[in-house]
């Protein structure tokens, strides 16, 4: 029987953090241990957090000593659970809700060592399913990467000028996040994920270069270079509420910036060679 870890990151919400631990909390099964990482929030956060979990055996409230972004705060859990020799690892945002009870379950009975990383049924408070973020990588997704102004370009005028073709466009758009299908897909959402053993194994730990926004890519692109399976399993279900990780003060700012700085970071990551052959090939 493995042993899984889970990492949920708070900022702040801490209501919305314990909320997401409870649901964990009420899974089947014992094999599991929580980390929460407070991200160096600036209200009380950590203090609430430690004060309620201190005496549960199986969570480890921490302080990751600074905001350095979703990616630096998930790998202080990681490295935590690590050191508890756990490898198999579940990231959750603390605006998430666990739905499926036998999510372990179902999580040992799918492992092969050519799995990367799963993503669940992901619906939104609209429910909506999140999930698959991207079946497929086509030339579209390496226009938004690499060719950003011409993709920008191509959806302002010409899908507008010929509704037909855009009417195709957003058709597949909705196939692809309403698909209930089980299967082998490009990217999944970042808000809810397992990350194998054989993906920190063969990837390493989450790239801290970025603050947020874009981790999604580079694991999938990472996938893609070690030949690793992303799996997208309705199966499991989870809720997310949307964007409460994410700091408040100043949203728009916030969100422009990062934005920007990750979409400048993934055009130096992700190969314009690679990304072309992996189009073609789709």
């Amino acid at each position: 029987m493995k042993n899984f870890g889970f990492v949920v990151l708070n900022y702040s919400n801490y209501e919305e953090s314990i909320a997401c631990v409870e649901s964990i909390l009420a899974i089947s099964g014992k094999n599991y241990f929580i980390v929460i990482v407070d991200n160096d929030s600036p209200n009380d956060s950590f203090e609430v957090l430690f004060d309620k979990y201190v005496q549960h055996p199986n969570i480890r409230v921490i302080s990751s000593g600074r905001n350095g972004g979703y990616s630096y705060g998930n790998n202080c859990g990681i490295k935590l659970l690590e050191s508890l020799n756990i490898f198999d690892v579940i990231i959750a945002t603390s605006d998430t809700l666990v739905v499926s009870k036998d999510i372990l379950q179902q999580l040992e009975q799918i492992d092969s060592v050519d799995l990367g990383i799963v993503g669940p049924k992901v619906t939104n408070l609209e429910n909506d399913n999140q999930n698959p973020m991207l079946k497929k990588a086509g030339l579209g997704y390496v226009l938004n990467i690499h060719f950003p102004s011409a993709a920008s370009f191509l959806r302002k005028t010409v899908y507008k000028l010929i509704p037909f073709l855009n009417g195709i466009i957003s058709k597949q758009k909705d196939s692809g996040r309403k698909g209930t299908q089980r299967g082998d897909v490009y990217m999944i959402h970042g808000c809810f994920l397992y990350l194998t053993s054989h993906y920190i194994n063969q990837c390493g730990y989450l790239d801290e270069s970025l603050f947020m926004y874009g981790e999604e890519d580079l694991l999938a692109y990472n996938c893609m270079q070690n030949n690793l399976r992303v799996l997208y399993q309705p199966s499991i279900e989870v809720i997310h509420k949307d964007a409460k990780s994410t700091p408040r003060e100043d949203n728009n700012s916030f969100t422009v910036v990062n934005s920007n700085k990750s979409m400048a970071y993934l055009k130096r990551k992700l190969k314009l060679s690679t990304l072309l052959i992996q189009a073609l090939k789709n």
